[in-house]
């Protein structure tokens, strides 16, 4: 629990397992600190929050940040605007401050708290610099910059917690049916290859870029030499997850085991994303210094020849790098039983 004390008043946050907002409680007028509202939080997303008011429902747009506000009915209460950078927000930070990328904004200052640093959205820029080395890339000038905000292309990359820049990722729901909670999750995790419920789709696209040289033999042959000088990966991914299409009519308690169940599923596969960022992440480092030579008697078809065995260099490094990936899930899905269980 964390305090932010005042001449006036006293104001008390709750926090998860994760660092969350899970409540705020602050003084009434008797002086007793009361709830003013809770969060709802699955696979570290805000889902709603439950004020004196009633329920409030976000929905996002691909990048975390609230699109659009309801209540319980699917009544819309509040349709948000904002510049890719954050800026331009048109949404009062009603019931709670969380909006761009579903950080919590802070009233006095106007910046947004991602865990391990505050950032401008005025500005687009961190209030502080990113640990050097930290997220840094050779071939990437634009990460040397330990002030911007993922790459300076807001609407490809989120970083979620001001320490790392990942791709954005996609989630797309498909509709189970079950007279209970249980019984709809049991419906969900036959859904693919019938033994589980959620699936984390990633397709990862890279470039590289190469320098030549050639020198001339005393023989009067050629030797051209390729090396790979930078690349640029592209990872896409995207969750599937289970909707019960039952849960409107749910009661609470049936409602709380849905959610909680779900919450289990998506957090493996969050953790299936990061196994694939890392995998990304290794490839990135991988490619550069990647060499390969040729020798012919004449230059065109000997530089033809370097590029075609460096291409094959690359080529071998990246299957090896999907492969130790691929084992990485495998051994995720065998050890959780699918996220089913804690792994030993």
């Amino acid at each position: 629990m964390n305090g932010l004390a005042t001449a006036a008043n006293v104001t008390d946050y709750i926090l998860g397992s994760g660092g969350e907002q899970v409540t705020e409680m602050a003084q009434n007028a008797s002086g007793n600190m009361e709830a003013q509202h809770v969060n709802v939080w699955a696979g570290g997303k805000l889902l709603a929050t439950y004020d004196p008011n009633g329920l409030h429902l976000y929905l996002d747009d691909p990048l975390g940040s609230r699109r659009v506000q309801t209540d319980y009915a699917g009544v819309v209460e509040q349709n948000c605007a904002s510049l890719p950078f954050g800026d331009g927000e048109s949404c009062a930070p009603l019931p709670t401050e969380h909006l761009f990328t579903g950080k919590e904004r802070d009233t006095e200052s106007g910046n947004d708290y991602f865990g391990a640093r505050y950032y401008s959205s005025a500005m687009g820029r961190w209030m502080s610099p990113d640990k050097p080395f930290a997220d840094q890339h050779v071939a990437n000038p634009q990460s040397w910059n330990l002030y911007s905000y993922t790459l300076n292309n807001p609407l490809r990359f989120v970083d979620q917690d001001g320490q790392i820049v990942v791709e954005t990722r996609d989630t797309t729901y498909y509709s189970v049916s079950g007279a209970t909670a249980s019984e709809a999750m049991a419906n969900a995790n036959t859904h693919f290859s019938g033994e589980f419920g959620g699936m984390t789709n990633s397709h990862m696209d890279f470039t590289y870029q190469f320098s030549r040289t050639p020198s001339q033999n005393g023989d009067s042959s050629f030797t051209v030499k390729d090396t790979v000088t930078s690349d640029t990966i592209t990872l896409k991914q995207t969750v599937d997850l289970p909707k019960w299409d039952g849960y409107d009519k749910a009661s609470p308690e049936e409602q709380k085991a849905w959610d909680d169940s779900v919450g289990k599923l998506q957090s493996h596969e969050t953790d299936h994303e990061n196994i694939n960022r890392a995998g990304a992440d290794a490839l990135d480092k991988a490619l550069p210094g990647t060499s390969a030579s040729a020798t012919g008697k004449n230059l065109d078809p000997t530089a033809k020849a370097a590029d075609n065995k460096l291409n094959k260099a690359v080529d071998a490094k990246a299957d090896a790098n999907a492969q130790a990936t691929k084992q990485n899930n495998q051994h995720l899905d065998a050890c959780t039983n699918h996220g089913t269980q804690g792994c030993k």
